[in-house]
Order: C-alpha cells, then sequence, then structure tokens
C-alpha cells in the first residue's frame, strides 16, 4: 500500500528571500554612499574665515629673512690698570669721545704716598749722586795736579842734567862726574814718580767712572720704580684710546675696580656691519657673496653676506654682512634691524603666497579650490625655492589656481569642503 507525503508549504521569506537579500544589500549601500557624500562634502567653512591665494607665473626673487644688530668693526675694552674706586664718572654711555679725553677718575691713596715716597727717596738719592760725583771730581782734579808736579819736577831735572851732560862732552871741567851722576839718579827718580802718578791718575779716572756708573745704575732703578708709580697714578684717570662712542661705562661712584678688570667699552660708529639671526631651517640658502638688503626702520643699507656661523644656537645661525654703502645717520652699534637676503632669482616661475608651515623644496597637500563647484580639494603640490612671503610650485598646480594659505589643520579628516558665502 503506497504512503504520500504532504508537502508543506514554503514559507514567505523562502519564497522571497533572494529579493529580500537583494533589498538589503541595496539599503546598505545606500547608507554607506550617503555618509560617504555627507562626509565628503558635509563640512563647510565660510570664505571670510580662509585666506586664499592665486599661483602667479613671471618674476620671483627668493629671499630669507632674520633679524639682527649692527655691530662695530673696531671695539676696545678699556681695563684699569690699577685698584681703586670710582671717584668722578665723566662722560657716558651714548657719548662721542676723542683720543685722550678723560673718562673716569679712580681714587687710591696708598698709591698716591707710594708715589710720594718714591719721589723722595729718588731726589734724596739724586741729591747724595750729585755730591759724591763733585768730590770724585775733585779728587781727580787733585791727582792730575800732582801728576803734574810730578812731570814739572821732571821736566826741571832733565833740563839741568842735558846741560850738564852738554858740558861734561866739552870737558871744560865745570861740572864734576859727581855732580853729573847725582843729578842722573834725580832724573830717573822724577821720572819714576811722574810715571807712578801717571798710572795712579789712569787708575783713579776708571775708578771714579766705576762708581759713578753703579750709582747712575742705582739712580736709574730709583728712577724706574718712581716712574711705574707715576704711571700707576696716573692710571687712576682711564683715558679714551681713539676717536670713538661710549658704548659701556660704570653709571655709579664708589664701585670697586680692580686691577685688569674691564671698565669701559669703546666703539667705532663709523665701522659697523650687521649681524643676522637666520632660521636654522633656512639657512641652507645662504651663501657667501649674496646680496642683503639692511632695514634700519628710517634707511636701507646695501651690503653682502660675508661670514656664516657654522654652529647653531637657540635655532638660529648668526650671519655677517659687510655694509658696502655710506651708513645713514641713524646707523649705531647694537641697533636693532632688519635683513634681507636675496638666496635665489628665476625671471619666469610659478609662485604663491606662502602658506601656513610650508618650507622649501618639499611636498605637501594643499586645498585648491575648484570655481566651478566651490568646493575645495586636497591636492599633492611640490614647492621649490622660497622666499619669506612667496614659494615656488614645481608640480601639481597651474597658473590661476587658488589655493588655502591659511592654516588647515583641521580639516585633516575631510577631502572635499564645501566654501559657504
Amino acid at each position: 500500500m503506497d504512503t504520500f507525503i504532504k508537502k508543506k508549504k514554503p514559507s514567505i521569506w523562502q519564497k522571497y528571500r533572494v529579493y529580500i537579500s537583494s533589498g538589503l544589500v541595496l539599503v546598505v549601500l545606500g547608507v554607506f554612499f550617503v555618509t560617504k557624500s555627507l562626509a565628503t562634502v558635509g563640512f563647510h567653512v565660510d570664505r571670510d574665515s580662509i585666506v586664499i591665494s592665486n599661483v602667479k607665473k613671471g618674476e620671483f626673487k627668493a629671499s630669507v629673512k632674520g633679524p639682527g644688530i649692527l655691530a662695530p668693526n673696531n671695539v676696545r675694552w678699556l681695563s684699569s690698570r690699577v685698584d681703586g674706586h670710582v671717584e668722578r664718572v665723566l662722560v657716558k654711555a651714548g657719548d662721542a669721545v676723542v683720543e685722550g679725553q678723560a673718562l673716569l677718575e679712580l681714587s687710591n691713596p696708598k698709591l698716591v704716598r707710594e708715589r710720594e715716597e718714591a719721589q723722595w727717596e729718588y731726589e734724596a738719592q739724586e741729591s747724595d749722586i750729585k755730591a759724591q760725583l763733585a768730590a770724585n771730581e775733585s779728587q781727580l782734579l787733585d791727582q792730575k795736579a800732582m801728576t803734574l808736579e810730578s812731570k814739572s819736577a821732571y821736566d826741571a831735572v832733565k833740563l839741568r842734567f842735558d846741560a850738564e851732560s852738554e858740558l861734561l862732552e866739552k870737558g871744560k871741567g865745570a861740572i864734576s862726574l859727581i855732580d853729573y851722576k847725582r843729578t842722573k839718579l834725580q832724573m830717573e827718580q822724577y821720572k819714576e814718580r811722574w810715571e807712578i802718578e801717571i798710572v795712579r791718575f789712569e787708575k783713579l779716572k776708571k775708578a771714579i767712572k766705576a762708581q759713578n756708573d753703579a750709582n747712575q745704575a742705582r739712580l736709574n732703578k730709583m728712577a724706574n720704580t718712581l716712574e711705574k708709580v707715576q704711571q700707576q697714578v696716573a692710571g687712576l684717570t682711564l683715558r679714551a684710546t681713539m676717536n670713538a662712542v661710549v658704548q659701556e661705562i660704570p653709571n655709579n661712584a664708589g664701585q670697586k675696580v680692580s686691577e685688569g678688570e674691564p671698565i669701559a667699552k669703546l666703539a667705532k660708529q663709523d665701522e659697523l656691519y650687521a649681524v643676522l639671526s637666520i632660521p636654522e631651517i633656512q639657512i641652507g640658502a645662504v651663501q657667501l657673496g649674496q646680496k642683503v638688503t639692511i632695514d634700519t626702520r628710517n634707511n636701507k643699507i646695501v651690503g653682502s653676506v660675508l661670514r656664516i656661523d657654522p654652529s647653531v644656537r637657540d635655532g638660529v645661525v648668526k650671519v655677517d654682512v659687510l655694509l658696502n654703502e655710506q651708513l645713514p645717520s641713524d646707523a649705531r652699534p647694537d641697533l636693532s634691524i632688519e635683513g634681507d637676503i636675496e638666496v635665489a632669482y628665476l625671471p619666469n616661475a610659478l609662485s604663491v603666497a606662502r602658506p601656513t608651515f610650508s618650507q622649501s623644496h618639499s611636498i605637501t597637500s594643499l586645498y585648491k579650490i575648484n570655481k566651478e563647484s566651490q568646493t575645495i580639494e586636497r591636492v599633492v603640490v611640490k614647492f621649490g625655492q622660497g622666499a619669506s612671503d612667496r614659494i615656488q610650485i614645481i608640480d601639481g598646480l597651474e597658473e590661476g589656481d587658488q589655493i588655502v594659505i591659511s592654516d588647515t589643520s583641521s580639516w585633516d579628516n575631510h577631502q572635499n569642503i564645501r566654501i559657504r558665502s
């Protein structure tokens, strides 16, 4: 006997599951695209809240700017040669002075007393030497007189001896042989005495000369001591060593000053150069000899890069600039200035006003304005040489394009943005 199995009718889900599944997929996709659309164009910005710049083509000058000061080429620090206290300040910082002009006076009573004592000792020693010199000259004259007397006695005996010798030779018997020999003996004795006196005179001259030299040496030593003390006392008055402008000097009397301590700073006002502080990230474009324009706020001076400091301090590099023009009347040491170094010149280049946080020779993303849809789109741009206010465009933008150059860091999660008037 055959058994029949009764089939159940299919449920609605089983009958329309393909259509239901397809519908769910379409709903999910619709939600996704709607959400994406809202995310891309749903973000709005006000036109007044952004800064826009046009890409231009033409002459482009790249420069690097930095603050700085005017510095003197010829600077001299004047140091104290003695210890003392500031008695009087005769000039002030900023005063023009001439070589030899007194700047300030120091006091040192002990040093003044030492000078007086040295002066007295020198004068006393000088008087003793003069008295000794007079005595030596008198002694030398006495010895010279004795030498002359000995010579006179010898000459007299020699004359008699010569006469007796002549008579004895003629044999006239006018003189005895004994008298002749006695006269000869006297002559020899006087001659020997005369020669001894000559030796004494020469030795006395040498002895007196040596004594005078020794006395003079002692006097010279005392004179040097006196001169040294006098120079120290003279050093109590600090004087300018050149025609210059006073940069620094003590303001108050009574200040203690030690020997060798710098007191005053002088600088020549007509011999200046510029020292600029250039950011470390921009120093790579700076080279020796590049043209520099120095702005003193009242005048501009043209110069050239003279030296680039090899080290970095506090994120900046010091650049020395030689000033090639006559200095204006407002130029003075330590004057605050602004320097503009021309690092490149491109006669025909694409450029745009420099966006916030942009760097030379880099690749970054910017927001370009779509004029037709009034939306802002992210684009990748390659920068070239940068100036202080503009930057060269290598790739990514064309002439006439508009970009946002203000801060866009809050837009990082949005690809397209709508502009709201």
